[in-house]
């Protein structure tokens, strides 16, 4: 099979609808479940076998890490998590803290988006694009 390589991405995050200058708990508690739903979309469709890379488990490793750190921040943001086991997560609390983590699991996800994977199709496709 020949192997073609496309300037597409495979799966598309759509979050721009939903940024907002400020930043506050219930932004980021809407932004993580906005994040977190297209996730799940995706994996669950990758989980299907459209990959036949040979690290698509490393691309599901990088999605399920993905989902865990915006469900971890998401907790955190809408008070699941309670004040009294934050230090459990190293934690301290504050709209700043909330906001770098959330930044670093937006950065991971970005990241995602520089994997290159071969689908069932034999299309090398970039993985992931947030929009």
């Amino acid at each position: 099979m020949k192997i073609k390589t496309s300037n597409k991405w495979r799966n598309t995050i759509r979050i721009k609808s939903h940024l907002s200058e400020e930043t506050s708990p219930k932004i980021i508690t809407s932004l993580c479940n906005v994040i977190i739903r297209q996730l799940k979309r995706i994996k669950k469709k990758e989980e299907e076998g459209n990959l036949i890379d040979d690290h698509a488990w490393y691309v599901m490793d990088k999605l399920e890490e993905s989902i865990d750190g915006f469900s971890f921040v998401l907790h955190i943001a809408n008070g699941e998590i309670p004040e009294s086991d934050w230090g459990e997560y190293e934690y301290k609390g504050g709209n700043e803290e909330l906001n770098e983590l959330f930044n670093e699991c937006m950065k991971e996800l970005y990241d995602m988006g520089d994997i290159r994977v071969r689908s069932i199709r034999g299309v090398v496709e970039k993985f992931i694009w947030v929009n």
